[in-house]
């Protein structure tokens, strides 16, 4: 049976190239996802939304500059892409979903949040002050996101399962999506 291909709302999990931010970034999330026993190559997360009248599909990620976006035909088409399109959502849910990220875009890069997870991961979290670095209050409106965390806000705002359940969103690393598409958590 093949896998359904992703619609409006669904998150992709993906290994993306990048320049020198990007290799920055993968170093903390890769270095956490191995100090934690949970490697793996898949370091990106972002939420198609739609097609232009060229047929050309779009996502919405973060990134190390903000969030914005990318089209999204290279991430769809990449060996390493798992998705979430199996999980059942109402066309309302996909829209709200795209509508949380679309609210999100320009918003800057938490780089609190990768250094905190890396830091958390390596346990020497005492050399990071960690007294800024907590999670978004219940209806706070985020400043900064990392891609992983921005997915989970829009559907914990959509009320979808998401690997952050309605906790921990801020932190919610590409890794912990996998774990929640590959294992089919929204099931649970």
């Amino acid at each position: 049976m093949a896998a359904a291909f992703p619609g409006p709302g669904d998150v992709l999990v993906m290994a993306v190239p990048g320049g020198w931010l990007k290799k920055i970034v993968r170093f903390f999330i890769q270095l956490q996802a191995w100090l934690t026993g949970t490697p793996a190559r898949q370091d990106h997360v972002a939420i198609l939304t739609h097609q232009d009248q060229a047929m050309n599909w779009w996502c919405i990620e973060g990134k190390p500059s903000s969030v914005g976006y990318v089209r999204a035909d290279k991430y769809l088409r990449h060996e390493s892409l798992v998705t979430n399109a199996e999980q059942p959502k109402t066309d309302e849910q996909r829209d709200l979903i795209v509508k949380v990220a679309t609210e999100l875009l320009g918003t800057p890069y938490d780089w609190e949040a990768i250094l905190t997870l890396g830091t958390r991961a390596a346990r020497v979290s005492r050399l990071w002050d960690l007294a800024e670095a907590k999670d978004w209050g219940e209806n706070e409106i985020p400043v900064h996101v990392i891609c992983s965390s921005m997915a989970d806000l829009a559907y914990e705002k959509t009320g979808l399962a998401s690997p952050g359940g309605t906790q921990g969103t801020r932190f919610t690393r590409p890794t912990d999506w996998l774990a929640f598409c590959r294992g089919r958590e929204w099931t649970r």
